[in-house]
């Protein structure tokens, strides 16, 4: 966008009438050429029109409040020495494009340099003017976006350290859309299952899990989905790379965009495979206990039953699943319940053996 020779100002004046004209078979019919005039100048919107060596024929009120630069320092002079560098080539692939009569944004983002040196966002659609058939320029209605760029900044570094608090978390943090497909998923779920991010990302949890878990956790994410409530608690098992299985348990909830609507689910995965083999140790304790030959009674400190193997409940005569109605005062034999009330009771309390 090179400098041009500035013309005569009855030259100009042509040229804006032309603009003025054609803007108003466009826009405005019915307006006279005065009340077209006023319209533009006191419009909220920042107007210019350049030719097609991109330098300005026209600009209005607002588009000079907007870049700091008074109508005499704007025109017939270049468009491109208020682009910020690093947006001319994307402006100029543009304007070329459209001396060609190839539209190649229906909406352009760029940044403009004020008079002062200061960067503000701009949008615009450049519409072509068109006279006799060719092309003579373009005018173009800007609106400063720079709040709008400053909230999305914003937002974005807000995201991103909301993804570093996900990646540093030691539960599994992932996200699916509607479909079953991985979206996103923290560093601690692919070490987790011992993928690499990658791996996992645009994939189906069903990869993931042995086949008597697909339809639990459908109907589970299902469930979240018709009643608009988290699940917490959703214990399930999952497949890890070399083929070993894993326990977790998992809260799911709804995942939603910026305007609310529902796109997927929500994950925060917790290991619990200590916990099963905690469980699994009790669970073969509680077998053996039970069928020991050795009598063996659990009693709060109370004195009030908790458990009662089968031994013991033969011989105190007491059903061991309404062990917990009873206290042992009540079912040991009577020469022993002064011994159990004096001596065993208090030892037990104070952490003794007996």
């Amino acid at each position: 966008m090179a400098n041009r020779r500035q013309p005569a100002k009855k030259e100009f004046l042509e040229t804006d009438g032309d603009i003025a004209g054609y803007l108003k078979t466009k826009s405005t019919v019915g307006l006279s050429g005065e009340q077209y005039r006023i319209l533009v100048e006191t419009a909220g919107a920042g107007i210019a029109a350049v030719d097609t060596e991109g330098n300005y024929t026209y600009v209005n009120d607002k588009f000079c409040l907007l870049i700091g630069c008074s109508r005499d320092d704007l025109l017939f002079n270049p468009f491109g020495s208020h682009v910020h560098k690093d947006d001319l080539p994307y402006v100029m692939k543009a304007f070329l494009a459209g001396l060609k009569g190839v539209r190649q944004a229906s909406l352009l983002e760029f940044r403009l340099l004020t008079g002062g040196g200061q960067c503000v966002w701009v949008h615009c659609n450049p519409e072509p003017i068109v006279m006799e058939g060719q092309i003579t320029g373009f005018s173009v209605i800007i609106y400063d976006i720079s709040d709008r760029k400053q909230l999305e900044e914003a937002l974005l570094m807000s995201e991103e350290r909301y993804r570093s608090m996900l990646d540093q978390m030691q539960d599994a943090y992932y996200e699916m859309d509607l479909d079953g497909n991985f979206t996103f998923a923290t560093d601690s779920t692919a070490q987790r299952i011992g993928y690499s991010q990658e791996e996992i990302i645009g994939r189906s949890y069903r990869n993931f899990v042995p086949d008597e878990e697909v339809e639990r956790i459908y109907n589970a994410c299902d469930a979240v989905y018709k009643k608009g409530k988290p699940h917490k608690g959703f214990a399930h098992s999952f497949r890890r790379k070399d083929g070993s299985i894993s326990f977790a348990e998992m809260s799911i909830d709804l995942s939603r965009d910026k305007s609310g609507n529902i796109v997927g689910f929500k994950f925060v995965s917790r290991d619990i495979n200590e916990r099963r083999q905690m469980e699994d140790e009790l669970q073969r304790l509680a077998m053996v206990v039970h069928h020991s030959c050795e009598l063996v009674n659990l009693a709060a400190l109370d004195g009030k039953m908790v458990f009662l193997n089968g031994a013991a409940a033969a011989a105190l005569g007491v059903d061991p699943h309404e062990a917990e109605r009873f206290n042992i005062m009540q079912i040991i034999p009577a020469h022993l319940k002064q011994k159990v009330q004096f001596e065993i009771l208090p030892l037990l309390v104070k952490g003794g053996t007996w």
